[in-house]
């Protein structure tokens, strides 16, 4: 019986370790995706803002 419970014990104790290594995991990539973000929005307007400054290139093109 005693041999049972510090096996259960031994389990918990790994699951436990799982669990916080998932959380370390899910942080890293939390803290990466929200990187990516704003990493995005600043390509975007970056190349948003040179759409404008070329916007007269375009227009010509168009009226071709």
């Amino acid at each position: 019986m005693e041999e049972a419970l510090k096996q259960i014990l031994n389990e918990i104790k790994g699951i436990k370790k799982d669990i916080s290594n998932l959380k370390e995991g899910q942080d890293r990539i939390e803290t990466k995706v929200d990187s990516l973000s704003s990493e995005l929005r600043s390509n975007f307007k970056y190349i948003n803002d040179k759409l404008d400054e070329h916007y007269h290139v375009f227009e010509l093109y168009l009226m071709r």
